[in-house]
């Protein structure tokens, strides 16, 4: 996700000021999986159970997707979760992990967040991360919308402003892959790192054993 053109210039936006100081980001992730995704995922090439086994999988919608907004989102704004509360739970699916889960996030900056996330929610209308500055906010749809009180880097104050999408020859995928490899063969460091993905997957288990023994879970769990 870190190579979506939308989070490519929020980073960008964040970084020249554009929305101010960060000081909220909301996490979206709801939809409905079918009830064969948990057999054979979307594409029903492959039939296994491992997505609806606690042992297996580790989770469901929060370590299986909201793991991937939980990086894009420390990636554009550079703050780390220090930390988190939750509560989650099986309300619908027949599996053993959680189908919806809610939770407050505490970032090194002060900053507040949630993660809003369920594999069974029927007929969204709208669903993207936003980005909550002192001036400002960012939608990170696609293209995304930027609001601000400033009049910087082209933007006028007060206005919604859409931002261009990148022409559609550009492949977020493609670009990764190519870069991954390019590190391999320079001998350089990859541009996500192993470190990078330790850190997604510490906020993701903090955020269970906060749900599990309902209390607040602070950050790193190793100290």
């Amino acid at each position: 996700m870190r190579y979506l053109p939308s989070v490519i210039k929020a980073k960008e936006l964040v970084r020249k000021g554009v929305i101010g100081k960060v000081v909220g980001i909301r996490i979206a992730c709801t939809g409905e999986k079918p009830l064969s995704y948990w057999k054979q995922g979307y594409s029903g090439r492959v039939k296994t159970d491992w997505r609806s086994s606690k042992e297996k999988s580790g989770g469901g919608i929060l370590i299986m997707n909201v793991t991937h907004d939980i990086d894009m989102l420390r990636y554009i704004t550079e703050l780390e979760v220090t930390r988190v509360f939750s509560q989650y739970d099986i309300f619908i699916t027949p599996v053993e992990v959680e189908d919806m889960i809610i939770a407050i996030l505490r970032y090194s900056n002060g900053a507040l967040g949630v993660i809003e996330a369920s594999s069974f929610i029927k007929e969204r209308e709208s669903d993207a991360d936003e980005i909550f500055g002192s001036e400002g906010r960012i939608t990170l749809t696609n293209p995304p919308l930027v609001y601000t009180t400033n009049d910087i880097a082209g933007f006028k104050g007060g206005e919604w402003k859409k931002l261009e999408e990148l022409p559609s020859s550009y492949d977020s995928r493609v670009k990764y892959i190519e870069e991954f490899a390019q590190s391999v063969l320079s001998g350089q460091d990859s541009p996500i790192t192993g470190e990078d993905g330790r850190v997604a997957l510490e906020i993701v288990l903090a955020v269970y054993k906060s749900g599990k023994e309902n209390k607040p879970i602070d950050l790193p769990l190793l100290r």
